[in-house]
């Protein structure tokens, strides 16, 4: 079975809701598990965003990627080729001797993507051309793609008809560089995975090796850079291919192009794109004017500090360090670059097709959300739009959905625990109410008892002096009275036993209301702290 994308730790989650609040796709499930609150990933919704990994406090998401099974495959001698995103020379000071590192365990070509991207560009201006295009959505962002295929179908015919910069890549690799090897991508981007695992882009990428897990592999090996000799790329110098990694760099290469005034919408951050893609396709539908290109990335900071970096970079050292890269490139250079492919390249290799997955996503039971209602004991419109942010959704409406749908539960919404807790109350209040009750009569009973105790005693210490009355008696009768002194001798011994035992009686009757005491002063204080701790919940 298919591992998930992005998952949880059951161990480390909180249970907190934050992750669902953040995630633009209601693609976390909240469930029960022994009693807690825990949340977990629908992958049928998740677009691979990565807003649950970085909201998280308690380190509770993380990401599968393939930099475990790459070193294994290498260390079995596969035969790979690495493609390696723009974002790397940002993201590794000593870039050229992982290289080295790299061709020691085995890897054959190094390829650099920005020369993909250049590929990308050229692919975007001849389709515009070609095929008379009025607007187009790019899609170097698997997030994007993911999203529009999922949630905005109807959106799908905008989205750019070629393939990302990682894929013009391989395909170059495959079609016009003639390499067979497996090919893996050195992944700034959590959700490459996704792409390369899609139908449509035909299995020509095997791995997605994410900086973050390529770093920490490295630490866990205690491989040492600086001991490997440097090694460069294998492919032809690129142009502005390099700037794709920084928000808007790919309206930097377009407006080479088709110039500065060229309509392109820039747009990133997954609040931004989910937002604007519903304006977009709200104005398409009213046929109103659109842009010509939608520079659009789910990172608000580009590729350089991804979804599968380790966020470790500074931006103006990013802005450096493509700055002075692309200063190195004239524009004599990238019109050279642009024949070349015009000459070499049918642009009809690098086309990409797009699937409508939003039929994978079940219908929602909005026929339910009474019932849900119901049961959270919401029945005005005023307690369904209470809105509060607890379960995460910051709308009754939202929640109720997911309650119905099955991707969360009713004890999520505070306001229900609250009314759960005083029912609860209730019923314990209740249930020692009754046990009050019943330790009462007993103290009654008892104390009955202890007033018969005392009558017993009051005729047992009347008994006795009738015995010594009738002991005195029995000697003045002299032998007449012996008879009469036994009875009055076995009389003595009744008054004296009764008397013993009655005060045993009493004794445990006074332990007895003690105790019944001490029960009563228990039950209110345990009565007071779970009032107190249910208030608090």
């Amino acid at each position: 079975m298919a591992q998930n994308l992005i998952f949880t730790d059951e161990q480390l989650c909180f249970g907190c809701n934050k992750c669902i609040l953040k995630c633009p796709t209601h693609a976390n499930d909240a469930i029960l598990s022994n009693g807690e609150n825990k949340i977990h990933i629908n992958a049928t919704r998740c677009v691979g965003c990565g807003a649950c990994i970085t909201v998280c406090d308690h380190e509770a998401r993380s990401f599968n990627d393939d930099t475990q099974r790459f070193f294994e495959d290498l260390a079995a001698g596969v035969p790979i080729s690495v493609i390696v995103a723009p974002a790397a020379r940002t993201n590794f000071q000593n870039l050229e001797n992982l290289f080295g590192y790299l061709k020691s365990c085995g890897v054959n070509l190094i390829y650099d993507v920005s020369y993909g991207a250049d590929i990308c560009t050229w692919g975007y201006i001849r389709a515009i051309q070609q095929q008379n295009l009025q607007t187009v959505i790019a899609q170097p962002c698997p997030v994007v793609v993911n999203y529009i295929e999922k949630f905005a179908p109807h959106l799908i015919p905008c989205l750019a008809p070629i393939q990302s910069p990682a894929l013009c890549t391989a395909i170059y690799l495959r079609k016009y560089a003639q390499n067979t090897d497996k090919l893996a991508f050195l992944s700034p981007c959590v959700a490459k995975k996704d792409e390369f695992d899609d139908d449509n882009t035909h299995g020509h990428v095997s791995y997605n090796v994410t900086y973050k897990k390529l770093l920490a592999y490295l630490q866990k090996k205690g491989v040492n850079l600086s001991a490997f000799a440097p090694a460069g790329y294998d492919n032809p110098a690129g142009a502005w291919g390099v700037t794709f990694s920084r928000p808007g760099g790919l309206k930097e290469n377009v407006r080479f192009y088709l110039g500065d005034d060229a309509w392109i919408k820039q747009v990133e951050g997954t609040d931004h794109l989910t937002a604007y893609f519903n304006q977009y396709a709200a104005a398409a539908k009213a046929h109103k004017p659109l842009p010509l290109l939608v520079d659009v990335l789910n990172c608000e900071d580009g590729c350089n500090l991804g979804t599968g970096t380790a966020k470790a970079v500074a931006y103006d050292d990013i802005d450096y360090t493509l700055n002075k890269r692309k200063a190195a490139v004239t524009k004599q250079d990238m019109a050279k670059v642009a024949a070349y492919f015009d000459d070499t390249l049918d642009v009809t290799d690098f086309y990409r097709t797009y699937t409508d997955k939003s039929g994978q996503l079940p219908a929602d039971n909005i026929a339910a959300i009474e019932e849900v209602f119901h049961q959270l004991g919401k029945h005005t419109e005023k307690d369904r739009n209470v809105n509060c942010f607890c379960c995460g959704y910051g709308s009754c409406q939202s929640f109720a959905l997911a309650v119905a749908n099955g991707h969360n539960h009713k004890e999520n919404c505070i306001r229900y625990a609250q009314v759960a807790n005083a029912q609860k109350l209730t019923s314990f209040d209740d249930m020692i109410a009754q046990f009050t009750a019943e330790m009462s009569r007993m103290n009654q009973d008892i104390q009955a008892v202890t007033k018969s105790s005392r009558t017993l005693n009051d005729i047992s210490m009347q008994t006795k002096i009738i015995s010594i009355n009738a002991s005195i008696e029995a000697a003045i009768a002299g032998s007449a009275g012996r008879g009469f002194s036994v009875i009055a001798h076995e009389m003595k011994n009744l008054a004296e036993k009764s008397a013993a035992e009655n005060q045993q009686n009493t004794d445990n009757a006074t332990q007895l209301l003690s105790q019944i005491d001490g029960i009563n002063t228990a039950l209110e204080q345990i009565r007071q702290e779970l009032h107190h701790v249910m208030q608090q919940d």
